[in-house]
């Protein structure tokens, strides 16, 4: 209910206070110090567009059954480099695939962007928080994105995976976000930013599955315009024994797109969204739990 007025004002508030914010500030300032890409225009420009971000929340539930204002809305923030035409040549072919983003700031506004012009699918992961889970899957059918949600309770893992390879091989492109840092013992090691991180093997086991690649999505910013762009699909082969089998396979899927995003976060640091994020920061941190050195990898 709030006038466009407000929900502007709250948005310059947001980029004020942002960067002065005692804690949460500190704790992105030394993120972005640890991974070697902080600078204070850096800082600027990433609390530039969290304000953009937390406004457009508002904006996307108000304007909800309003789909054009929010398809003109992404459209004015956002723009597609042409190396997606990858995903549009895909879905005229009838051909699925796994879209690997990182979590962009301004996320499901980008993501409806590449919506409007290739039909996606979201993977929502489940979540004990009804009203979080709830939250999300809203602010997602509001965007205009189509979800498929993850079963709880004693579903297993098996029965999951099989509904994203159910999807893909129908054809449909489905969004998984592997940028979750993970403990060592739950995620696969790979090299980032001068580190061993944990990240999640779960998009490169349903692309291994339904034999599709996995397409990483990234963004650069452009004044203050997001950019998506795509790099190199990635194939995640079944390999033999003597190779290593799924874990060498899984694994080298994730150094791949590790690449990708550590290149995009040098490039393009103020356009990823989860600097602040609390299991980030104990990778930035160095926690054991959760990074190592390239020594002790």
């Amino acid at each position: 209910m709030l006038p466009d007025v407000s929900i502007n004002a709250i948005e310059g508030l947001a980029r004020v206070v942002g960067p002065r914010l005692p804690r949460l500030a500190a704790m992105v300032r030394e993120n972005m110090k640890s991974a070697g890409v902080y600078s204070p225009r850096v800082i600027d420009d990433y609390y530039f567009q969290v304000a953009r971000h937390l406004s457009n929340a508002i904006r996307v539930f108000k304007n909800r059954g309003r789909p054009e204002f929010l398809q003109n809305l992404a459209r004015d923030q956002v723009d597609l480099d042409s190396s997606l035409d990858t995903l549009r040549s895909m879905k005229s072919q009838g051909r699925g695939a796994l879209l690997a983003p990182a979590h962009a700031v301004n996320f499901l506004l980008t993501a409806a962007r590449v919506n409007h012009e290739v039909p996606i699918r979201v993977f929502l992961r489940w979540s004990s928080d009804v009203r979080r889970l709830r939250l999300k899957q809203q602010w997602c059918e509001a965007c205009g994105l189509a979800v498929l949600l993850e079963p709880g309770g004693t579903v297993s893992a098996t029965t999951r995976a099989e509904m994203c390879v159910d999807a893909i091989k129908g054809g449909e492109i489905l969004l998984i976000t592997p940028d979750v840092a993970q403990r060592r013992d739950e995620g696969v090691g790979v090299e980032l930013l001068g580190r061993t991180a944990y990240l999640p093997t779960g998009a490169a086991a349903i692309a291994m599955l339904a034999e599709a690649p996995m397409v990483p999505l990234f963004s650069r910013l452009e004044e203050t315009r997001q950019v998506m762009y795509a790099t190199e699909p990635i194939t995640v082969p079944m390999l033999s024994r003597n190779e290593g089998g799924r874990p060498a396979a899984l694994k080298g899927a994730m150094q791949q797109w590790a690449t990708g995003f550590e290149a995009y976060l040098r490039t393009s640091p103020a356009a990823w969204f989860l600097w602040g994020d609390s299991r980030w920061t104990r990778v930035f941190r160095g926690d054991p739990e959760y990074a190592s050195s390239k020594a002790g990898a």
